[in-house]
């Protein structure tokens, strides 16, 4: 809940001030589920390890906020009911997320590693055909220092390996930023912001990222 006022003492009494308060109230419904199922697998050389499951998620949330004026003194300020409301105004949003992912990591020997990660996800923040995007990243890994001939080649070295990752990672901040640049700055803050349908907002859509990684880690 919060409270503004434009009390009586912070008017000019040549005006014929009138006190004002500002109400307003949030209630928030978020509800979560993430089922997850996993597979192991183990050999004498080869680890096999697999992460399945979603996430699907639920987000309400309903404002009301009222203007209300002719207080008797700024002391009545506080009690909502000895005024006349002026102005009474209500939002309501709902947003709903949805995630599919997998996770494959494999070992071989201790020697060579590989993982393959792929996400499908979906937010009503985006208008219809933009509401799905797939995600992955891949990663390879040689671990040179485990076997002998290289250590006796590199015998000063304790500990080696060469990963090579690539793959795409996003979020839905544009569905969000959308939603702030349309709200505008000016809007007080006792005021609830006015939800648009997300259809409504053309051209938003997953935020992307690309990425490629090599590195090279040594012990001594």
């Amino acid at each position: 809940n919060e409270f503004g006022a434009m009390p009586l003492s912070s008017q000019n009494p040549a005006f014929s001030p009138v006190a004002t308060g500002y109400f307003s109230s949030t209630h928030f419904d978020s509800r979560v589920f993430e089922p997850k199922i996993e597979y192991r697998f183990k050999s004498e050389k080869l680890q096999i390890q697999w992460l399945g499951g979603a996430s699907l998620e639920g987000l309400k949330e309903h404002a009301v906020a009222s203007v209300d004026t002719g207080y008797s003194s700024d002391i009545a300020l506080l009690h909502h009911a000895h005024a006349a409301p002026i102005d009474t105004s209500s939002q309501a949003m709902s947003d709903t997320y949805t995630a599919f992912f997998s996770n494959l990591n494999g070992n071989w020997n201790s020697t060579y590693i590989f993982g393959l990660s792929t996400r499908r996800e979906g937010s009503s923040q985006f208008p219809a055909g933009h509401r799905f995007r797939n995600f992955g990243c891949i990663t390879a890994a040689w671990i040179f220092s485990s076997g002998d001939p290289l250590q006796k080649l590199f015998p000063y070295f304790s500990y080696g390996k060469i990963k090579l990752t690539a793959g795409v990672t996003g979020n839905n901040a544009p569905g969000d930023r959308a939603l702030q640049n349309l709200t505008g700055p000016a809007l007080p803050r006792f005021q609830p912001l006015p939800w648009p349908d997300p259809t409504n907002l053309p051209g938003t859509s997953w935020e992307q990222t690309y990425e490629t990684e090599l590195s090279l880690a040594l012990g001594f």
